[in-house]
């Protein structure tokens, strides 16, 4: 526990070296113990997995029953297409990328196989030990950290050798991050969006088209619904009805459903319906002569590779545009006098889900606990960041923690960590919410020679180096340096006032320098000097 002051606020926080802490400036000091690095707490790990602004989806496709005959219920796929339909087992959909996103979790003492060569990976020995940082019942001897800290290693894991492998269509290489709590089993590994058959940008694009102009007869939303809805039909026909006629575009149903642009010719080009020329005609609803195309049905025959392939890709957008539609009936609009159709298809928010098998889950760490000047205040967002949090999930033994978390698994940028913790306290403090647990902290710490950043500045500048003070010279070579010292330190005696507080200030420069440039030369003077400022070296 970091109180040494008798102070009773105290933050949970395990696997810490006093001696690392304390030589946190000598690299050989960490070699013989190395750390991971630079980590982050759950709430940021939920960020990064996916914009927090987009909703993550499991998707239930409702296979059709081997028994069922009827031609009305064979617009839904066999117990064996329902599988192919989604792109993996751990996949989840989101709308607004039209694409998946690969999400496993879980708690193993044995890593993955890694697709590269990993370094400053966690002791695998600490991780073994806990199942899991957080939980009732994981830990005999009670909770010893507030929560995970997670370490990113980008790019680590080959989707292809997953133990329930996920393979893109090409064969080529799907690389996952892969995140590990430092000090418990927890695991999680996560893929960039893995696109759909259409485009986000073409999706897109053709929404925004049926939304901006509906027909006469639909509301915006309606619009859209019947669009989608009639792209979901054309696919269901070829592929469970084996429709193989030709679609004219001309035609005033098509026309008035899904109307004739690039967009829509790009859609069904990327579904495999390429436009046929026939002739030109002028219709009813058309002002001018246009060419008379029709959309040629593709070959879907699994007998051929040709046609497996443009059967599953068909297979797959079917469960992509069900997806969204199921998606998208629960958002704002009115469907005016449309009817929708039914879809064989439903999603489920997973939010809550990964949430809390990460920590993240406000249950496990509660939002809304920092005060209002702060939340948005742009200023903060780097030192936040750097400590691995997000300001929603504030509370002063978070962030005591995300900053000694930080300094225990990256030692050698200690300084930086300080710094940015003093920064977020400092701003508590000017709105009137300092928190006494965190002001002992920063003293605790200050006792222990941790220095901000202003400090290093005010320390360079205190020993006269600098083209704009004393030396007229920026500082280098540690005689250079100990010669400033010692020659500020005899100025101080003709102030008999302030010439001890002055000593002591150059002291502590002269700690804060030495342990930024690691030299044992200036540690061993500090060291000789601090307890004597009456010396006159």
């Amino acid at each position: 526990m970091w109180s040494e002051s008798g102070n009773s606020h105290k933050i949970a926080i395990d696997g810490r070296d006093d001696f690392q802490e304390l030589n946190w400036y000598n690299p050989a000091v960490h070699e013989a113990k190395p750390r991971p690095g630079p980590g982050m707490l759950p709430p940021l790990l939920a960020d990064e997995i996916h914009d927090p602004e987009h909703a993550l989806y499991s998707v239930n496709v409702m296979a059709r029953l081997p028994s069922t005959t009827p031609d009305s219920a064979q617009l839904a796929p066999s117990q064996e297409e329902a599988r192919m339909a989604i792109p993996h087992a751990r996949s989840y959909y989101c709308a607004e990328y039209n694409g998946w996103v690969l999400i496993l979790w879980g708690s193993s003492s044995v890593l993955p196989p890694l697709a590269r060569t990993v370094e400053n990976l966690p002791d695998a020995a600490r991780r073994k030990g806990t199942t899991s940082c957080i939980g009732d019942g994981e830990q005999p001897f009670a909770q010893v950290n507030a929560t995970h800290h997670w370490h990113r290693y980008e790019r680590a894991v080959d989707s292809r050798n997953l133990s329930t492998p996920f393979r893109h269509e090409e064969e080529t290489p799907r690389l996952l991050d892969l995140y590990l709590c430092c000090q418990c089993s927890k695991y999680c590994m996560v893929s960039d969006v893995l696109p759909g058959v259409i485009p986000h940008n073409v999706h897109q694009a053709f929404t925004h088209d049926k939304w901006s102009h509906p027909p006469p007869d639909r509301t915006p939303k309606g619009s859209v619904m019947a669009a989608w809805e009639t792209m979901l039909t054309i696919l269901e026909n070829r592929l469970w009805k084996d429709e193989q006629r030709s679609l004219p575009v001309t035609r005033p149903r098509f026309q008035h459903k899904l109307g004739w642009n690039n967009t829509v010719r790009n859609i069904f080009e990327l579904l495999g319906f390429p436009a046929i020329k026939k002739s030109t005609a002028t219709t009813a609803n058309m002002s001018s002569a246009v060419e008379n195309l029709s959309l040629q049905p593709p070959n879907i025959d699994p007998a051929t590779p040709e046609g497996k392939h443009i059967r599953a890709k068909l297979l797959r957008a079917w469960v992509e545009i069900s997806a969204w539609l199921a998606i998208y009936r629960k958002s704002k609009g009115d469907l005016g006098n449309y009817s929708s159709q039914v879809i064989c298809v439903d999603a489920t928010d997973v939010r809550e889900m990964y949430q809390e098998e990460i920590g993240a889950h406000v249950k496990q760490i509660p939002r809304g606990l920092l005060p209002n000047d702060l939340v948005n205040l742009g200023v903060l967002d780097d030192a936040w960041r750097t400590l691995g949090m997000t300001p929603s999930s504030y509370t002063w033994e978070l962030l005591g923690f995300a900053y000694q978390a930080q300094c225990r698994c990256d030692p050698l940028r200690t300084p930086l960590y300080f710094t940015k913790f003093c920064q977020i306290v400092q701003m508590l403090a000017n709105v009137g919410k300092a928190s006494p647990p965190l002001q002992q902290l920063i003293h605790d710490e200050r006792k222990r020679h941790r220095y901000t950043f202003d400090d290093l500045r005010d320390s360079i500048a205190l020993l006269g180096f600098g083209q704009d003070d004393g030396l007229g010279v920026e500082f280098d070579g540690d005689r250079l340096v100990l010669d400033a010292w010692r020659n500020a330190r005899r100025r101080t005696w003709t102030d008999p006032e302030r010439g001890g507080e002055m000593r002591m200030r150059l002291n502590a420069a002269l700690k804060i320098i030495a342990d930024t440039r690691n030299r044992r030369t200036l540690e061993s003077a500090w060291d000789r000097a601090k307890g004597s400022m009456y010396v006159c070296l």
